[in-house]
């Protein structure tokens, strides 16, 4: 559908849908420096989502109808370009604003395109971001052509980095803006976090001292979401371009999983026993889980009850031979000050603490460090590792089979574990998912030293998790490991019904 228009480079409309694939077409007469786009639904907060394509059917811009105004500059200067556009030459043709995630509703819009000063009602000119996203080069979708993955932030040091993984700011469904979001991350200590707002795709990012990794969590609002972390390009989730309905079908997310990581992301599984936000698609292939969060957002009372749950099926999937990282994420959404229910901690990016083990900060360390899991994740314990096997060193995560079959003659696994900020908390040893020691974290530091045999074990696999006197989680590593074991489940539904869990 065509709105009204004029030879000077404006127009608006207002319509009404009752089918979903609507979409709403103008035209621009001219090539422009800038183009203004003002819309609404005629209610606030509808959850509706649009992208707009250029003539040359590139996407330009995202939208959630939660907080953001229904306002967009797109400007060739990157620095006046709404955070969730791309910047680039406005050009002449037909432009379409897709409605990817249609319900029957009206929808008004004004837009206009000129070549001096923007209206800076909608957007101001903001030299201090980072541009990812811009030009020709981003291609049709979106890619992160101006985003340096391998820019390493600060000396190359080989330690533990501290970030987030899940999290959420105004350009979704957060109470934070990007630039609050950043300054938070600096004030909890964070060297890094990924974005990963609701179906939506930043162009841009404020700066700041952490180092801020592209992704986006795909919400099918309804039957499960997860996370495309260190994703280099746009993909179109709802399907809006294909046959097969995006999210809206096993066969759709399926496809989206393929298509994340063919574009270098790693995908995580988000909260996915958490009731109405569980994963519902049984189909999945346990082949396209990368990660599985394990701990979301635990200052909720409900958390404890289901990270346990999920570590439970999480232990299923290991002795399946499924090494698949466990992580946790904020999933923040609120300010500092708030907290989702009375009485309890306030919400914060950063709690959990996602730990990776890399040689540098940067994001394709960041992102092999997920996909290999050296990772441990804590809500305050600070842990240090060495795990000797066969004459080298090993960090949580790691796979010993080569080492302890090499042919050294040495089967000792040793492991040397130190802990800092949980005294008189627990230590807890797990192999295979039984408990296999407790020990009593008597000082602070305190250090843990055992040394043990997996000699003719064809596959087993050992983790450490701290625990409070009332048997809370604080902390808990990823499993290292020997062997190989052929798996008898490939699907998700599969797994479920192993592990006899049944969705709520």
């Amino acid at each position: 559908m065509a709105t009204d228009g004029n030879a000077a480079g404006s127009g608006k409309s207002k319509v009404r849908w009752e089918e979903p694939g609507a979409a709403v077409a103008f035209r621009v007469e001219r090539r422009a420096a800038w183009l203004s786009i003002r819309f609404g639904y005629g209610k606030p907060r509808t959850w509706r989502q649009l992208v707009v394509r250029d003539p040359e059917g590139r996407m330009r811009y995202t939208h959630l109808d939660v907080i953001e105004p229904g306002a967009a500059l797109l400007h060739r200067d990157p620095y006046w370009t709404s955070p969730t556009a791309v910047a680039g030459d406005i050009v002449p043709g037909e432009w379409t604003i897709e409605f990817v995630r249609s319900v029957p509703g009206e929808f008004e819009l004004e837009w206009e395109i000129g070549d001096g000063e923007p209206p800076e009602d909608i957007v101001t000119r903001d030299e201090e971001r980072d541009v990812w996203s811009e030009g020709e080069g981003a291609g049709s979708q979106a890619a992160l052509n101006r985003y340096d993955w391998s820019a390493c932030r600060g000396a190359p040091e080989r330690r533990w980095y501290r970030g987030d993984l899940h999290g959420h700011t105004t350009l979704s469904d957060g109470r934070l803006s990007p630039r609050e979001m950043t300054r938070q991350a600096e004030a909890k200590r964070l060297d890094f976090f990924f974005v990963t707002e609701h179906n939506v795709w930043p162009g841009s990012w404020p700066r700041g001292l952490p180092l801020v990794i592209p992704g986006i969590e795909f919400t099918s609002f309804g039957k499960g979401d997860w996370n495309a972390l260190g994703l280099r390009e746009w993909i179109d989730g709802w399907g809006t371009g294909s046959d097969d309905g995006g999210m809206h079908s096993q066969e759709g997310q399926n496809r989206l999983m393929e298509e994340a990581a063919a574009r270098g992301a790693v995908r995580t599984l988000n909260h996915p026993l958490a009731g109405r936000f569980a994963w519902r698609y049984p189909d999945t292939p346990l082949a396209c889980i990368d990660l599985l969060e394990l701990w979301n957002s635990p200052t909720r009372t409900s958390t404890h009850a289901l990270t346990e749950r999920t570590m439970e099926l999480w232990n299923w999937l290991w002795n399946d031979g499924y090494r698949i990282p466990g992580v946790g994420g904020s999933d923040t959404h609120l300010r500092p000050d708030e907290s989702y229910e009375e009485g309890c901690p306030p919400d914060s990016i950063g709690d959990p603490v996602t730990c990776v083990l890399a040689d540098r900060l940067s994001p394709e360390a960041i992102v092999d460090g997920l996909r290999a899991g050296r990772v441990y994740v804590t809500r305050g314990p600070e842990l240090q590792v060495a795990i000797r096997a066969g004459g080298s060193k090993f960090a949580f995560g790691d796979d010993l089979t080569e080492a302890l079959d090499g042919g050294s003659g040495d089967v000792k696994v040793r492991c040397e574990l130190t802990v800092a900020g949980a005294a008189g908390k627990r230590l807890r040893v797990i192999e295979n998912g039984g408990v296999v020691e407790t020990k009593e974290i008597a000082s602070d530091p305190y250090r843990y030293e055992t040394a043990f045999s997996w000699e003719g074990r064809d596959y087993v696999w050992r983790r450490f998790e701290i625990r409070d006197a009332d048997d809370r989680l604080l902390a808990f590593t990823n499993p290292v490991s020997r062997g190989a074991k052929r798996h008898s489940l490939r699907t998700w539904g599969q797994l479920l019904e192993q592990a006899g869990i049944v969705l709520d």
